[in-house]
């Protein structure tokens, strides 16, 4: 198991590139910590964990205090979460984005939260997507920034706790009705009765389980058998594609 943190003597007794074969195995939350130990780590590695973060789509924030937030745009002072765009391989520069996390519906937010869990939409770094701006872009001081520990990885926790207090869809219930949503989470509707996680705050892919469960278990009470998947015709002897008419798949 990789160590947890690095003495500040490893410089001189270990080789650069095994140092740096440690701390890329670590996590990307772990990565930070140990580069705010130490000013070389924090020089030498950071240009290769950046083009790691860009490439694995990590999310961060800026963990900022009021009276500490000087010499920083308006969305970062705010903590907005955002993801490394570019690198200047000459001066160090570090370009960022701030993507959509908190629209109303799954296509339209850059950001999915599943859980614990924040994944960047894959699709964001090919280019803005049709009918949507691009994100805004901004700079940030990263040598500066992360030896100050103020550069944080975005979780599931966090992401609820600190940016959807006041959560659109469920306005902070963290659970919603699946008969009173909106076309935006279309695969996780079902009917006035069924209960699933914020499709938004907690996770798509959780609510639309939790609403295939439901229907299961109300199939299998009335005697029915479970309605197929999304896309997906009746199969068996005996059976033949037939339209839905429950409403809320219309």
């Amino acid at each position: 198991m990789a160590p947890r943190y690095m003495p500040q003597s490893a410089p001189a007794s270990l080789p650069a590139d095994v140092l740096y074969g440690v701390i890329d195995e670590l996590p990307p939350q772990e990565c930070l910590k140990v580069l705010s130990l130490n000013k070389w780590f924090l020089s030498t590695f950071s240009p290769s964990l950046l083009r790691r973060f860009m490439r694995e789509g990590t999310v961060f924030y800026m963990d900022l205090e009021e009276r500490d937030a000087s010499g920083v745009d308006s969305r970062m002072r705010s903590g907005a979460p955002f993801v490394v765009q570019s690198v200047d391989p000459e001066s160090g520069a570090v370009e960022i984005r701030y993507p959509t996390y908190d629209a109303y519906g799954y296509e339209r937010n850059d950001i999915h939260c599943e859980s614990d869990v924040i994944r960047m939409d894959p699709r964001y770094r090919s280019g803005p997507k049709p009918g949507y701006q691009r994100s805004p872009a901004g700079s940030i001081n990263w040598l500066q920034e992360a030896a100050r520990g103020r550069v944080k990885v975005l979780d599931g926790e966090t992401f609820r706790s600190r940016f959807m207090q006041n959560c659109q869809v469920c306005h902070g219930k963290r659970t919603k009705c699946a008969g009173c949503g909106k076309a935006g989470f279309s695969k996780a509707l079902s009917q006035c009765g069924c209960t699933i996680p914020c499709p938004l705050c907690v996770g798509y892919e959780a609510a639309v389980r939790e609403k295939e469960a439901y229907e299961a278990r109300r199939a299998a009470n009335r005697g029915m058998p479970p309605p197929p998947a999304p896309g997906k015709q009746p199969s068996g002897p005996g059976s033949s594609p037939r339209k839905l008419t429950w409403w809320w798949w219309q």
